[in-house]
Order: C-alpha cells, then structure tokens, then sequence
C-alpha cells in the first residue's frame, strides 16, 4: 500500500484474483459506508472521495452532503470499502506523495 497524505493506493496482488496482464492495475480507495446504530436498526452513510479534488471528502446521509475531514473518514467504523482500478499511469511519485498527472 502506498501512502500520499490521504491517497492509498495498493496492487491487486493477494487482494485481487486477476490475470497476469492485468497486474498493472492499481486500486484506490473511492468510498468508504458506514453503519450507525445497533444491528436491528440503524442508518447507512456513505463517505466518498470528491470527484474533482480527489484528496477532499464528503459524507452523504440521505439528502444532505457535507464535506468532511480526512480524519473523519478513518475514524469511521467501516461496513464496506469502495475502490477503483487505477492505471499506474495515471499517478506518479513527487517526494513520496502521490499526485495525479
């Protein structure tokens, strides 16, 4: 796992079953849900990553979004992760943070 301020990016590798030429394909955290309540009830959230700033975040509940911190986003208590595949292309090393191209 590569770590870039709030970008982690990780390979398939034991994560993901893929073909051989396909390995070149990296996976970035896109949302993270989360359940807040006891297991008979409760309410579903959803953390996502924005679309035009990928190092902001937004909780979306219902019919409200709110931009929120980082810090929020890994403190939450995960129900279900959300990742993308990536092209390595795409994202290049700079003092070891990772920035989009």
């Amino acid at each position: 796992m590569t770590v870039g301020k709030t970008m982690y990016i990780f390979s398939g590798g034991s994560f993901v079953a893929e073909r051989r030429e396909s390995a070149r394909y990296k996976y970035q955290l896109r949302a993270v849900s989360e359940h807040r309540g006891v297991p008979q009830s409760g309410h579903f959230v959803t953390y996502r990553r924005g679309i035009h700033d990928p190092y902001t975040w937004h909780l979306t509940n219902d019919a409200k979004v709110q931009r929120v911190p980082y810090s929020q986003v890994a403190a939450a208590q995960a129900y279900m992760l959300y990742y993308e595949r990536i092209q390595p292309s795409r994202w290049y090393k700079q003092n070891n943070i990772v920035i989009k191209s």
